[in-house]
């Protein structure tokens, strides 16, 4: 006789699955220090790929790297510190939108995630999807303080679709905290399993990605005494054009050609991106030779990134 098949709502949550989500273990801080959010200020990185937003009025969210207060066997979690205005929520936001290859037309999605708030009746989870009756769903609040507890939610998209989004939100003042989070297709959520650590950081250098840290990055055509163009090959192709930005850019250095001496940016201007590279055009005072190449060095306070979030 053939072999039973076994059906998705037969599956039990330890029954590993393809998790859809980027950094649902919160593993990958390529941001460091706390990120706050108020009215105004929405939509910052906090976790790679992972927004921190406020409704708006007076409501603040700081979110932070913790690896104190973690669910089990995790190394870090996210932590929320939430002031409520009584009126605006806060929330964390992953995207998932399928003009970035995601597949999430016509699908049953089952999330989950664990939660740890200070106080109960203050976080619950969110699926939302655009389209031809969409749903908005919600699951009820933590009903535990000070305690790990797994909020699960089903959602299933409409044949037109454009995108999937996530939200932990919060509602009163406490703090929380979020680990483990997983995004699978069909009708069971699963635990969540964690990825080999490059696989990770591959997935979360698909939206940000930076060159920083008292070492030469770059190679720079020189093309006057004062001027160079540098192109930066990305490690991993980008899921949407990318923003390039420059910080701290007297602490970024071109070698003389001579190799004698660093000679100081005193600025640096992107020029183009494409999924895969990036070119910048930087300046000196002066001490290039045209015609010839340097080595670009970033200082332990420069830092170059590209940046493709949703």
């Amino acid at each position: 006789m053939p072999t039973p098949l076994l059906t998705n709502r037969q599956l039990g949550p330890d029954v590993a699955r393809a998790n859809l989500l980027t950094n649902g273990g919160f593993e990958i801080f390529q941001r460091s220090g706390t990120i706050t959010v108020s009215a105004g200020s929405n939509n910052s990185i906090s976790a790679d790929h992972w927004q921190t937003s406020v409704m708006g009025g007076s409501t603040t969210l700081a979110a932070s790297k913790e690896t104190s207060v973690v669910g089990t066997g995790s190394l870090a979690s996210l932590k929320l510190v939430a002031t409520f205005d009584g009126t605006n929520i806060a929330f964390l936001r992953h995207w998932m939108k399928a003009g970035e290859g995601n597949q999430v037309i016509g699908r049953q999605f089952s999330a989950a995630i664990d939660v740890y708030a200070s106080v109960t009746n203050a976080v619950n989870i969110r699926l939302a999807s655009d389209g031809t009756g969409s749903q908005d769903l919600r699951t009820a609040r933590n009903t535990l303080a000070n305690t790990w507890q797994r909020l699960t939610l089903t959602i299933t998209t409409p044949s037109n679709a454009t995108y999937i989004i996530f939200d932990v939100e919060v509602n009163v003042s406490c703090t929380a905290y979020v680990d483990n989070a997983t995004l699978v297709v069909g009708s069971q959520p699963s635990n969540y399993v964690p990825m080999h650590p490059t696989d990770e950081l591959l997935r979360c250098l698909r939206y940000y990605e930076t060159l920083t840290g008292n070492a030469y990055q770059l190679i720079a055509h020189n093309f006057t005494t004062t001027n160079s163009q540098v192109p930066w090959q990305f490690k991993v192709h980008k899921a949407m054009t990318p923003t390039v930005t420059v910080q701290n850019v007297t602490a970024i250095s071109l070698l003389n050609p001579n190799g004698g001496s660093l000679i100081p940016l005193t600025a640096a201007a992107p020029q183009s991106s494409t999924l895969s590279s990036a070119d910048l055009q930087t300046t000196v005072a002066s001490g290039l030779v045209a015609a010839s190449a340097s080595a670009v060095l970033l200082g332990s306070n420069g830092l170059i990134a590209a940046e493709a979030n949703p």
